[in-house]
């Protein structure tokens, strides 16, 4: 029996903002995030009766939702072979700006950290799609590695491969930072 549109606008409204996010952090920017968000929505409607009536479990759809974005987002740079040109925000709008209107006091470490965060960012365009997601699922999302390989259909050993990879490359691509911190 098909899942009613209402039904299925309420797992919509109930998920479209994780989803957004982890769009954001797999994409890089915030037009493809939408893009990947709208696409992973419409590829779930057609499959939601592969979830068995689990709609009443929160956890397991937005697994599900997260399987079906990554799915797509590799999919997609596999077959565009699209290299990243814009640096991403990792930060949530809701965090991002949390402290805004904080003591001034604090303006430097903020500065500081918003240089560091752009480097990162920016740093990350280096790695592969499946390094990146791994990279995003592990130290964005905080998932552990098991939910990470089971999200991505791989085994644990190879999450720890593609982290280790994926670290090295930032490793190389950021050493100016220590170089400039501790100079």
């Amino acid at each position: 029996m098909p899942v009613s549109p209402s039904i299925f606008r309420n797992v919509v409204e109930a998920h479209q903002r994780g989803l957004y996010y982890l769009c954001r952090d797999l994409t890089g920017n915030h037009h493809d995030a939408q893009d990947l968000a709208q696409d992973v929505f419409v590829k779930a409607y057609h499959a939601i009766d592969s979830l068995n009536g689990s709609l009443d479990e929160g956890g397991l759809v937005f697994a599900w939702l997260r399987r079906i974005a990554i799915n797509t987002f590799l999919n997609s740079r596999r077959a565009k072979k699209h290299t990243m040109t814009q640096v991403f925000s990792s930060g949530h709008p809701d965090t991002d700006h949390e402290n805004s209107h904080a003591d001034p006091s604090g303006a430097h470490e903020r500065a500081e950290r918003a240089n560091v965060n752009h480097h990162v960012h920016r740093a990350m365009t280096v790695l592969s799609a499946r390094e990146r997601t791994a990279f995003t699922l592990r130290h964005f999302h905080g998932l552990p590695i098991d939910e990470t390989a089971a999200s991505m259909d791989v085994a644990s050993g190879t999450i720890k491969s593609l982290l280790h990879r994926a670290t090295k490359k930032l490793q190389h691509e950021l050493d100016f930072l220590r170089e400039e911190r501790f100079a």
